[in-house]
């Protein structure tokens, strides 16, 4: 056994459908994988990822209320923004002049 490996001790038993077993089987065959390492690979990418997830987007009730309100809040213009475009307005010919020139006109 390799030295960063842990002797697997737990199971997990699943039932799935043909087309499930077919599309799985498929992808493992793809990845050079067999699939329990294919399956084990997924899940845990995916676990990894929606714990990320959860960590990152956890918001208390005061930080969730005061996130709806700034979202709910009227946008203001900022002034190094329309500082900046004001500066690139003989360059709008080459993106056209539709919305940007609404901003800085």
């Amino acid at each position: 056994m390799a030295p960063n490996q842990k002797a697997k001790s737990e199971r997990l038993n699943l039932r799935l459908s043909p087309e499930s077993d077919g599309l799985i089987r498929q992808g493992a065959t793809l990845s050079g994988q067999d699939v329990t390492s294919f399956m084990v690979s997924a899940a845990l990418d995916r676990a990894r990822s929606l714990i990320i997830e959860d960590a990152l987007v956890r918001l208390s009730p005061v930080d969730a209320r005061d996130l709806i309100q700034a979202i709910d809040r009227e946008a203001s213009p900022v002034p190094q923004l329309v500082e900046l475009l004001r500066r690139t307005k003989d360059d709008r010919s080459s993106m056209g002049s539709g919305a940007l020139s609404a901003l800085v006109d």
